[in-house]
């Protein structure tokens, strides 16, 4: 992940940056990357359009929203909207791993494209290393487009074009959204891979989506199309050489690896969700209510918008417009954030809350739970601040039989999703860490939707959770504790004393700003 790189960057960026080696990304022309839109299916094209259009009908000035909190639900869901598209499918993400989900996403939106349906695929190019032979080969089909986002120029030597272009090359795309026909979307926090949808072994990701219909689509659509159309977003072709191969080669590897992953564990464990049938009802437990997108301009990502503090932010950014909604609570607020470094304005914003009789919880990641302990150093000095302010604080644990390495996250749990609500009415869902990071760097997707309902819903499971899942951290005579069902700690629970040290380290190291 980037924030690794970071850490480990950190003592040679200044070096880089003396060097002059920085580079600028090519202007292209409009012949190398023709501008398009999104592609709306006609509402008789399918059965899911169908069926859409008429649900729409009967509430056109609301969004229509189902949680996916479950790993599999939300892949099969994933699986289950490619494979009823019939005219376009749109794919977002910072993270598509080349593993079985990932093979299994790529496998169905070929199968898509060979339907004639035209896929568009934006990826951040951060995490594509070891990829563009396969970008080549599936950029071959004439209904496939690949743009890779704020991309490095040399496709080999990525680490020193990184240190010599930090100002430009820190700065990612960390949208997550996939849409389906332009008449559904899922929207979260959900990257493609393994440990988001219950496939990994070793680390699963606690994350949460919504799959959204209704007039919130038209504006990720928007989105989409002002980030696929941005001067940061390159196609392929004007990265990687073409590979000369017939698609017919490409569609038969495609074919044995679907046959190689129908018998495997995971694979029958999807057939068994029962996540299409639920959602296919009349009766569907669909959430309405009134929806907006709120997202980062593309151009965050240039270099020119360098900015450092959340109090410069300009008022397009994405934090700003959170708090606009965060402005709007009477009695409470919740920050669900697995990467939580809320820096001093944070701390005084939140304070500011409470000030005003606001009740305010925060949850994230424990230092036993956090897949970045760099992050974690970040975040600890302002635990005792925000305590004192009267913000309720909660950590995830671990589970006991499933312990941390010093520097990976556990070997089961770990906090992912991007949740915040606002007086039991208001709910957003998406990228956004509540960090600098997520502020001043990345750019952010995410939705807001005004549904009491839905929260309500998320509330009476997160009551029967929250004390099994986390420990709640106080104050004692000015010493932190954490009290939970396995008892009361004094010192970070579950996290070994090289885990402790590396985070009081990290800590220490002038780089809150990256994380």
């Amino acid at each position: 992940m980037l924030r690794q790189c970071l850490v480990l960057f950190a003592p040679l960026m200044g070096i880089a940056l003396l060097s002059g080696c920085a580079t600028q990304l090519p202007p292209l022309t409009a012949e190398q990357k023709p501008a398009s839109q999104t592609l709306v299916s006609d509402a008789s094209q399918s059965e899911m359009a169908t069926t859409i259009s008429t649900m729409s009908e009967a509430r056109p000035a609301e969004s229509g929203v189902y949680p996916l909190g479950d790993g599999i639900d939300a892949f099969v869901a994933r699986l289950a909207l490619i494979n009823s598209a019939t005219t376009s499918v749109d794919v977002q993400y910072y993270i598509y791993r080349a593993d079985t989900t990932g093979n299994l996403v790529t496998a169905v939106l070929m199968k898509a494209a060979e339907r004639g349906v035209r896929v568009r695929l934006l990826l951040d190019d951060m995490n594509t290393w070891g990829k563009d032979n396969a970008f080549a080969l599936l950029s071959n089909h004439p209904n496939v487009e690949i743009r890779l986002f704020n991309p490095f120029l040399n496709r080999f030597r990525r680490g020193l074009e990184f240190l010599g272009n930090v100002n430009r090359a820190n700065r990612r795309m960390h949208n997550k959204s996939l849409t389906v026909d332009g008449r559904v979307t899922i929207v979260g926090g959900r990257n493609i891979g393994d440990e988001y949808f219950s496939a990994d072994q070793s680390l699963e990701f606690g994350d949460f989506d919504l799959l959204a219909i209704g007039p919130v689509v038209n504006e990720i659509s928007q989105q989409f199309d002002l980030y696929w159309n941005s001067e940061a977003a390159y196609p392929v072709a004007t990265l990687i050489p073409p590979l000369d191969s017939p698609w017919s080669e490409t569609r038969d590897r495609i074919n044995h690896l679907i046959q190689d992953y129908q018998g495997s564990d995971y694979v029958r464990r999807l057939k068994r969700a029962h996540i299409i049938s639920d959602i296919s009802r009349e009766d569907a437990p669909i959430y309405w209510g009134k929806a907006h997108a709120v997202y980062d301009p593309p151009s965050k990502a240039t270099p020119s918008h360098t900015v450092s503090s959340s109090s410069a932010l300009p008022d397009n950014y994405m934090l700003p417009q959170l708090i606009d909604v965060f402005d709007q609570a009477q009695q409470s607020l919740v920050l669900v954030s697995p990467y939580f470094v809320p820096g001093e304005a944070g701390v005084e914003l939140l304070t500011q809350y409470r000030q005003r009789g606001i009740d305010v919880t925060v949850v994230t990641n424990s230092l036993a739970a956090t897949d970045v302990v760099a992050v974690h150093g970040g975040y600890q000095k302002y635990r005792a601040p925000l305590l004192e302010s009267g913000v309720e604080l909660y950590e995830v644990r671990v589970d006991a039989k499933a312990k941390p390495s010093s520097w990976k996250g556990s070997s089961r749990v770990s906090l992912h999703a991007k949740t915040f609500y606002v007086d039991d009415t208001t709910l957003f869902v998406g990228s956004f860490n509540f960090d600098p990071r997520s502020a001043a760097l990345n750019t952010e997707l995410g939705i807001v939707i005004e549904s009491p309902e839905l929260i309500q819903a998320i509330k009476e499971k997160a009551s029967a959770e929250i004390a099994k899942v986390t420990y709640k951290v106080e104050l004692n005579d000015n010493e932190l504790r954490w009290i939970g069902v396995d008892g009361t700690y004094d010192k970070e629970p579950q996290a070994s004393l090289w885990r402790r040290i590396g985070a009081t380290l990290m800590g220490w190291l002038p780089i809150e700003q990256h994380l």
